[in-house]
């Protein structure tokens, strides 16, 4: 890391290493789960109590891997896929969303150059954003620990309060997943340009608010609660549930689509050829199924992805509401992508 701006510039400066704030840690991690109380109460209240989400902290202590801090952007990790591979699996099949805190490095004490500052980011301001697990389809939210705790050597930014903590941090949260919210509903326009909220006269012509909460709400109750697809309660679940009955190639066999395909790619058709499963994509590239016993369709070499992503799961059927049966087939995950089934 740099500790001045002339090491900053030359892409220098000393190897460091740090691990997670042991306040963190401490009592099962209670001030983590202090921090989510308000985000897990207002789900529960705006999904009518379809959804109750539940924080579990997993302490990856034995995991490292290389940060590299530069300009453009300001920090990039070589092997952040060792994350995903982390995840004990009976943790990851019950899993929907994940939260990645990791250690920050601070600034040398004497650091006073803003370009310096820079580099090592957040000084001040909250951290992080939004991404998806490495390898999976799961949201993955990323904060530096001393976002959380506000602990900095900056002298105009002390460390903060649990109270004031426990009204800022499920605001970030709001704002990252509102991001998403309007992502996955680009069809309400509510995101057209970046931080659409920020500019009152692109506001919605029915939205009457000031302030960027103002427009959540709005949005909230305007829109989302009876126009988001998936449903608010469907929004959440990403975790694979797969159909309670026994599959069989037969009941396999269908036309199978992303929500949105860009090309041919994102959608086909598992069909039987010769007695034997087949993937058959709209784009005419076809490679050879094997079911097995707990729902998993095993791709041959023929599938182009097959290193990352040698399997399709199958999910089960998707109720009204968005949230899974638990019978019937819906469709399949295959990588990071969603598959469903067609009428």
């Amino acid at each position: 890391m740099p500790s001045n701006d002339e090491e900053a510039k030359a892409g220098t400066g000393k190897r460091l290493s740090t691990t997670i704030d042991p306040d963190l840690l401490a009592n099962d991690s209670a001030y983590l789960h202090e921090l989510a109380w308000l985000t897990r109460e207002y789900y529960r209240a705006v999904t009518e109590g379809k959804i109750s989400l539940r924080l579990n902290a997993l302490h990856l202590k034995d995991l490292e891997f290389e940060v590299h801090h530069q300009t453009a952007p300001p920090q990039q990790s070589k092997d952040i896929g060792k994350l995903s591979a982390a995840i004990p699996p009976e943790i990851a099949r019950q899993t929907d969303w994940y939260w990645l805190v990791y250690p920050e490095i601070d600034p040398p004490k004497d650091a006073a150059n803003p370009y310096t500052l820079a580099m090592y980011g957040r000084i001040g301001g909250a951290a992080g954003g939004m991404t998806s697990m490495p390898g999976t389809n799961r949201p993955m939210f990323m904060s530096p620990d001393h976002s959380l705790i506000r602990r900095t050597p900056d002298k105009d930014h002390p460390a903060t309060t649990l109270f004031s903590q426990q009204i800022y941090i499920p605001y970030w949260l709001q704002h990252e997943f509102f991001h998403d919210h309007f992502g996955r509903n680009t069809q309400l326009e509510l995101e057209v340009t970046s931080h659409q909220w920020f500019k009152r006269e692109t506001w919605p012509s029915d939205f009457v608010g000031r302030f960027e909460p103002d427009y959540y709400d709005e949005a909230m109750f305007k829109r989302l609660q009876k126009q988001a697809k998936p449903s608010l309660a469907g929004y959440f679940i990403h975790r694979i549930v797969r159909p309670k009955q026994q599959l069989t190639p037969e009941n396999v066999v269908g036309h199978y689509s992303q929500a949105k395909p860009q090309n041919g790619w994102g959608s086909g058709e598992i069909k039987i050829v010769k007695g034997k499963l087949q993937w058959v994509n709209d784009a005419g590239k076809s490679w050879g199924l094997t079911l097995k016993a707990d729902g998993i369709l095993e791709t041959d070499r023929s599938n182009p992805y097959f290193d990352k992503s040698p399997t399709f799961e199958m999910i089960s059927a998707i109720a009204p509401d968005g949230l899974p049966t638990g019978t019937g087939i819906g469709g399949f995950i295959f990588g990071t992508q969603q598959f469903l089934r067609k009428p």
